[in-house]
């Protein structure tokens, strides 16, 4: 079992109390982001980390607290330079905003490489096939039903057996386009599947270690601090035929 849990939980808990990043992310994620790594440690997965749509890196910097010294960091986005491309106009790279977070924040900022460009054109590129397999992908890029979809099938080529994707915004009624997209997916023959609803995340990982990554997952989200707290825990139900974890009333 690998024994980076414990520091990832310190650098999770300084990360939350005290960044001031613009953008979102609740209290539930950070504790899933947790119970995922607890899980890689004891299943001994690694890969490297990557997000489509870094905006200011408010979630790449939360999950970059658990990237181990050995693993790469990849931050997608169209950043200033490419907000032509940006159709729904959901969310606004800054690209010198991240890379002053980037240095606050990372312990080792030269891990991450800044990938700049439309997610649905490099998943075509030499990049797509030049990237280590990936254990924690974040998914919030364009928020159309054709770039969900199309940030899926990229995922699922790149991320490593075992292997988490974040997918945001998945219930957020002002972006429908990200369900649609998420459905028009698991209509298809995915390699992925879903295992867990957490804030406003959606967590997917590979069939094969679902049944695992699943019952690990949900063992640590039990004895979550929020779960503890407030009495918020998770339990099973069935979303488009897949098994997943949401939250329920203790």
């Amino acid at each position: 079992m690998l024994a980076s849990n414990a520091t990832c939980r310190q650098r999770l808990t300084d990360f939350q109390q005290h960044e001031r990043i613009d953008g979102w992310l609740q209290p539930a994620v950070v504790y899933a982001v947790d119970a995922v790594q607890r899980t890689h440690d004891e299943l001994n997965i690694t890969g490297a980390l990557l997000e489509i749509g870094v905006h200011h890196g408010k979630f790449y910097l939360a999950l970059d607290q658990c990237r181990r010294d050995t693993e790469a960091g990849y931050a997608m986005d169209l950043y200033e330079a490419g907000q032509k491309l940006n159709l729904d106009k959901s969310g606004r790279g800054s690209l010198a905003a991240f890379k002053g977070h980037l240095k606050r924040w990372s312990r080792d900022p030269s891990a991450t490489q800044i990938v700049s460009g439309d997610s649905t054109r490099l998943a075509h590129t030499e990049f797509a096939r030049s990237v280590p397999p990936v254990r924690l992908f974040s998914l919030d890029g364009g928020h159309t039903a054709a770039h969900a979809a199309s940030d899926l099938r990229f995922a699922e080529r790149v991320v490593t057996n075992g292997g988490v994707v974040f997918v945001d915004d998945i219930f957020n009624p002002e972006w429908p386009g990200v369900i649609e997209g998420v459905a028009a997916y698991l209509h298809t023959t995915p390699s992925l599947s879903p295992f867990a609803f957490v804030g406003n995340k959606l967590l997917m990982t590979t069939i094969s270690m679902k049944p695992e990554i699943l019952r690990r997952y949900s063992a640590h989200m039990g004895r979550s601090p929020g779960c503890k707290k407030t009495g918020m825990c998770f339990g099973d139900k069935a979303w488009f035929g897949h098994a997943v974890h949401t939250r329920k009333r203790g």
